[in-house]
């Protein structure tokens, strides 16, 4: 290189910016033809940070006790009994965390409030005897609202009012027409109309047992 080119190449302000995100380097990009040198020599500040990216998870699960409990009605499983019930996962809230909802039996329904940080706070929601837990919108407000089969009556469905109490978020209503004994269920919109239809099953035998 001509000193005349080396004192042009000096007078020009070069920038050189190296970004490293998750252990990669960005390629550098030649100037484009067309673009001149900056023929200034107004200092510039100049600021580089270099990131990585952050991973929520370790590759690994680690074990958190929820407070919850769910037994059959005697010590020793028979007959009909059940010692487990649903489990369901939804921002009931909507504040960004997914909260759960489990299923009792011989005890009630527990809803876990996740106030992040696999921090919970629990709170009792109605009888037992569950079968199956879900949350859906079922009365389309936006809000997701707390639908379960149970054993041995109707389904038993807690609307989300979107109160800002969570004691008082949830009211017991009654789906005129569904007051058969149900054990599993699935909601969607069979008939395309924009509304959601329940799709059910139970089994005679339990039936039986329960009613002769």
């Amino acid at each position: 290189m001509s000193a005349e080119n080396r004192n042009r190449f000096r007078a020009g302000l070069t920038f050189l910016i190296a970004l490293a995100v998750a252990g990669c380097v960005l390629p550098q990009v030649p100037p484009s033809p067309e673009t001149p040198l900056i023929e200034t020599s107004v200092p510039v500040e100049v600021q580089v940070a270099t990131g990585r990216s952050e991973t929520a998870c370790d590759n690994s699960f680690h074990r958190h006790t929820l407070i919850h409990e769910t037994t059959a009605p005697e010590w020793t499983v028979a007959g009909f009994d059940a010692n487990g019930s649903g489990i369901a996962a939804g921002d009931l809230d909507r504040d960004g965390w997914l909260d759960l909802v489990l299923g009792g039996y011989a005890q009630s329904n527990t809803i876990l409030w996740n106030d992040g940080n696999l921090s919970f706070e629990p709170q009792q929601l109605g009888e037992g005897l569950t079968r199956e837990v879900q949350l859906v919108d079922v009365d389309g407000d936006g809000l997701l609202d707390i639908a379960t089969t149970r054993r041995g009556s109707g389904l038993a469905v807690w609307r989300n009012t979107g109160a800002n109490e969570r004691a008082a978020m949830f009211e017991r209503v009654v789906l005129p027409g569904i007051d058969r004994p149900l054990y599993s269920m699935d909601w969607l919109d069979v008939d395309a109309d924009g509304d959601l239809d329940l799709g059910a099953a139970t089994y005679d035998a339990e039936l039986k047992d329960l009613f002769g």
